[in-house]
Protein backbone atom coordinates (compact mmCIF):
# COMPACT_ATOMS: atom_id res chain seq x y z
CA UNK A 1 0.00 0.00 0.00
CA UNK A 2 1.29 2.91 -1.19
CA UNK A 3 2.28 6.23 1.70
CA UNK A 4 3.10 9.58 2.57
CA UNK A 5 7.06 10.35 2.02
CA UNK A 6 8.25 11.91 5.40
CA UNK A 7 10.70 14.79 4.66
CA UNK A 8 11.70 15.61 7.34
CA UNK A 9 11.05 17.88 11.27
CA UNK A 10 11.52 21.10 10.61
CA UNK A 11 12.58 20.81 7.25
CA UNK A 12 13.59 24.02 4.24
CA UNK A 13 11.00 24.92 1.74
CA UNK A 14 13.73 24.44 -0.84
CA UNK A 15 14.35 21.10 0.36
CA UNK A 16 9.98 20.15 0.20
CA UNK A 17 10.04 21.64 -3.50
CA UNK A 18 13.30 19.26 -4.40
CA UNK A 19 10.99 16.04 -3.39
CA UNK A 20 8.46 17.83 -4.92
CA UNK A 21 9.35 18.46 -8.07
CA UNK A 22 10.62 14.52 -8.01
CA UNK A 23 7.49 12.95 -7.22
CA UNK A 24 5.82 14.84 -9.57
CA UNK A 25 8.16 13.38 -12.38
CA UNK A 26 7.72 10.30 -11.04
CA UNK A 27 3.65 10.38 -10.91
CA UNK A 28 3.25 12.01 -14.59
CA UNK A 29 4.70 9.37 -16.09
CA UNK A 30 3.03 6.47 -14.96
CA UNK A 31 0.30 5.30 -17.43
CA UNK A 32 -2.47 5.33 -14.67
CA UNK A 33 -1.98 9.15 -14.67
CA UNK A 34 -1.43 9.79 -17.55
CA UNK A 35 -4.65 8.43 -18.66
CA UNK A 36 -6.11 10.45 -15.90
CA UNK A 37 -4.53 13.43 -17.22
CA UNK A 38 -5.69 12.37 -20.78
CA UNK A 39 -9.25 12.70 -19.43
CA UNK A 40 -9.03 16.24 -19.12
CA UNK A 41 -8.30 17.42 -22.35
CA UNK A 42 -11.86 16.88 -23.37
CA UNK A 43 -12.54 19.82 -21.69
CA UNK A 44 -12.40 23.76 -23.20
CA UNK A 45 -10.20 24.98 -20.05
CA UNK A 46 -8.01 21.44 -19.07
CA UNK A 47 -6.70 23.09 -15.72
CA UNK A 48 -10.14 23.98 -14.61
CA UNK A 49 -11.12 20.73 -15.14
CA UNK A 50 -8.10 19.30 -12.90
CA UNK A 51 -9.04 22.28 -10.31
CA UNK A 52 -12.29 20.75 -9.72
CA UNK A 53 -11.20 17.57 -9.71
CA UNK A 54 -8.59 18.12 -6.82
CA UNK A 55 -11.41 20.64 -5.19
CA UNK A 56 -13.58 17.98 -5.60
CA UNK A 57 -11.25 14.77 -4.10
CA UNK A 58 -9.45 16.10 -1.18
CA UNK A 59 -10.09 18.66 1.46
CA UNK A 60 -7.45 20.48 3.12
CA UNK A 61 -5.45 18.91 6.37
CA UNK A 62 -2.83 20.62 7.78
CA UNK A 63 0.16 18.06 8.69
CA UNK A 64 1.39 18.06 12.49
CA UNK A 65 3.20 21.22 13.46
CA UNK A 66 6.60 21.45 11.80
CA UNK A 67 6.24 17.97 10.49
CA UNK A 68 6.42 18.42 6.41
CA UNK A 69 5.42 15.03 4.12
CA UNK A 70 4.33 14.81 0.80
CA UNK A 71 1.33 12.32 -0.62
CA UNK A 72 2.38 10.79 -4.30
CA UNK A 73 -1.41 11.59 -6.02
CA UNK A 74 -2.64 8.12 -5.48
CA UNK A 75 -2.21 8.71 -2.02
CA UNK A 76 -4.00 11.89 -1.97
CA UNK A 77 -7.26 9.94 -4.71
CA UNK A 78 -7.26 7.14 -1.67
CA UNK A 79 -7.30 9.31 1.64
CA UNK A 80 -9.46 12.03 0.12
CA UNK A 81 -7.22 14.82 2.59
CA UNK A 82 -4.24 16.88 1.92
CA UNK A 83 -2.53 19.93 2.92
CA UNK A 84 -1.28 22.53 -0.23
CA UNK A 85 2.05 20.44 -0.62
CA UNK A 86 -0.26 17.46 -1.78
CA UNK A 87 -2.74 19.38 -3.69
CA UNK A 88 0.23 20.77 -5.34
CA UNK A 89 1.56 17.31 -6.02
CA UNK A 90 -1.66 16.25 -6.99
CA UNK A 91 -2.16 19.01 -9.59
CA UNK A 92 1.21 19.55 -10.62
CA UNK A 93 1.38 15.75 -11.55
CA UNK A 94 -1.58 16.42 -13.75
CA UNK A 95 -0.30 19.09 -16.19
CA UNK A 96 3.06 17.81 -15.96
CA UNK A 97 1.62 14.93 -17.59
CA UNK A 98 -0.19 16.48 -20.31
CA UNK A 99 3.22 19.17 -20.46
CA UNK A 100 1.57 21.97 -19.65
CA UNK A 101 4.12 24.47 -18.01
CA UNK A 102 3.57 25.74 -14.52
CA UNK A 103 5.11 26.89 -11.44
CA UNK A 104 5.20 26.23 -8.44
CA UNK A 105 4.51 29.93 -5.89
CA UNK A 106 5.83 29.64 -2.38
CA UNK A 107 4.56 32.44 -0.06
CA UNK A 108 4.76 33.79 3.22
CA UNK A 109 1.03 34.01 5.05
CA UNK A 110 2.79 36.34 7.75
CA UNK A 111 5.06 38.98 7.28
CA UNK A 112 8.63 37.31 9.07
CA UNK A 113 6.83 34.12 9.26
CA UNK A 114 8.95 32.18 5.91
CA UNK A 115 7.16 29.60 3.95
CA UNK A 116 3.94 29.14 4.55
CA UNK A 117 2.22 27.82 1.61
CA UNK A 118 2.52 26.60 -2.12
CA UNK A 119 0.34 26.52 -4.74
CA UNK A 120 0.29 26.07 -8.76
CA UNK A 121 0.45 28.78 -11.14
CA UNK A 122 0.27 28.57 -15.18
CA UNK A 123 0.69 31.41 -18.10
CA UNK A 124 -2.72 31.81 -17.44
CA UNK A 125 -4.48 30.27 -14.56
CA UNK A 126 -3.99 30.05 -10.32
CA UNK A 127 -4.65 26.47 -9.33
CA UNK A 128 -4.66 27.17 -5.27
CA UNK A 129 -8.19 24.59 -4.23
CA UNK A 130 -7.19 25.34 -0.08
CA UNK A 131 -8.45 28.84 -0.30
CA UNK A 132 -11.46 29.32 1.98
CA UNK A 133 -11.29 25.09 3.32
CA UNK A 134 -11.04 24.88 6.90
CA UNK A 135 -7.93 23.53 8.21
CA UNK A 136 -8.91 20.41 9.67
CA UNK A 137 -10.17 17.94 7.12
CA UNK A 138 -13.57 18.87 7.79
CA UNK A 139 -14.59 20.11 4.08
CA UNK A 140 -14.69 16.02 3.18
CA UNK A 141 -17.94 16.30 4.77
CA UNK A 142 -19.52 20.07 4.01
CA UNK A 143 -17.59 22.42 1.46
CA UNK A 144 -18.57 25.10 -0.71
CA UNK A 145 -20.41 24.23 -3.99
CA UNK A 146 -17.15 25.05 -5.96
CA UNK A 147 -14.02 25.90 -5.15
CA UNK A 148 -11.80 29.61 -6.34
CA UNK A 149 -10.83 28.93 -9.64
CA UNK A 150 -8.10 31.44 -10.83
CA UNK A 151 -8.27 33.29 -7.31
CA UNK A 152 -5.22 34.38 -5.43
CA UNK A 153 -5.12 34.73 -1.70
CA UNK A 154 -3.30 37.97 0.55
CA UNK A 155 0.14 36.08 0.49
CA UNK A 156 3.59 37.88 0.19
CA UNK A 157 5.23 36.32 -2.47
CA UNK A 158 9.01 34.69 -1.72
CA UNK A 159 9.95 35.42 -5.53
CA UNK A 160 13.31 33.71 -4.89
CA UNK A 161 11.41 29.69 -4.26
CA UNK A 162 9.26 30.24 -7.45
CA UNK A 163 9.82 26.91 -9.11
CA UNK A 164 8.99 26.51 -13.08
CA UNK A 165 8.26 23.46 -15.00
Amino acid sequence: MAKRIIIAWNTTPAKTVRYMKKEIRKAANRPDIQKLANSFLKYPIPEKAIFDFAYNRMAFLEDEENHQDIAPINVSLRDGVGNCVDYTVFIGSLLYALGIPFKMKVVEVEKGEGYGHIYIVTDKYILDPTLGQPLDGSARYARPQQGQFNKEGFFLPLNYLICQY
